[in-house]
């Protein structure tokens, strides 16, 4: 079975659930520390983000629950494969944290609604681009510590 055609289960929820806390949680302790993030993963974290950016406002703004779904489930994906890569949680983190600090390309307006934000930036383009990804990563890996 394809890691995409999984269904959103109790236990995959509690991994990914868990996957995010330790992710945020080891990003809270390094406050103040210098993070060692990785290079190579910041595209697949990128993707990660954005395709769950991409499920929320799909699910949100758009009440298209597929797409979300699809978004969601490619999300997933890129976790399954980034831990079966073997980066650390620790690495995860550091490179989540350097991807929020240094976004430059997302668009911000004044004036901008949670709404109108997230449907410029998570909608369209980005997200079918960020499935292209999943389709790469799912031939070719992420990239390996």
């Amino acid at each position: 079975m394809k890691l995409i055609e999984k269904r959103l289960t109790p236990i995959r929820l509690i991994r990914h659930l868990t996957w995010l806390t330790v992710s945020l949680v080891t990003t809270a302790h390094a406050v103040g520390e210098e993070l060692l993030f990785e290079e190579r993963l910041l595209p697949p974290v990128t993707a990660y983000l954005d395709l769950l950016l991409c499920a929320n406002t799909a699910q949100r703004y758009r009440n298209n629950d597929g797409d979300a779904e699809r978004y969601r489930m490619a999300a997933f994906e890129v976790q399954d494969l980034t831990d079966e890569a073997g980066w650390s949680s620790n690495v995860i983190a550091a490179t989540v944290t350097k991807l929020q600090e240094s976004r430059s390309d997302l668009v911000l307006r004044e004036g901008d609604s949670p709404e109108s934000f997230y449907l410029r930036n998570f909608s369209g383009e980005r997200c079918e681009q960020e499935l292209q990804n999943v389709r790469v990563y799912r031939e070719r890996g992420v990239p390996s510590p």
